[in-house]
């Protein structure tokens, strides 16, 4: 059992595509008719999106790491350290970034399929993906531009 879960998990990680590989026009009405077609497309696209963003993520965390070492810091006169806090602050406060991307992101995908008005079929529930699936993306993006 335990290597069946060990070999789902590499599948996923030698699985996981670059930000800019996922293309949620691939799920567009024009190409798959029916609904529940490019729901689960879109739903494949979201956790693309979703296992990307967190590689981007631990990406950006060990890049912060090894900035924001001791060694690579000066010392003051007092033997007091001396070093650029923007790098250790973004370093402990980076967990927090991503619960507060996913609250917001939830929120802002909820307003948004919800602003559609009563939607039929499942026209809510792809509003919300094409939207959760596109704010990943930029918050990959935003990542790399910023660490």
């Amino acid at each position: 059992m335990k290597a069946n879960k060990y070999l789902f998990s590499l599948l996923l990680l030698c699985n996981i595509t670059n930000a800019h590989d996922i293309k949620v026009s691939d799920c567009s009405y024009d190409q798959l008719i029916q609904q529940d077609k490019v729901y689960w497309c879109l739903m494949d696209k979201y956790q693309q999106s979703v296992l990307a963003l967190r590689h981007e993520e631990i990406s950006a965390e060990k890049r912060l790491i090894q900035y924001d070492t001791e060694e690579e810091r000066g010392h003051n006169e007092d033997g007091t350290i001396d070093y650029e806090p923007y790098i250790h602050i973004a370093r402990i406060t980076f967990p927090e970034l991503h619960r507060s991307f996913i609250l917001y992101r939830e929120k802002q995908c909820k307003y948004a399929s919800q602003s559609n008005g009563a939607l039929p079929g499942y026209r809510s529930s792809i509003s919300s993906l094409y939207c959760k699936t596109d704010m990943n993306l930029s918050q990959i993006q935003w990542i790399k531009n910023t660490i």
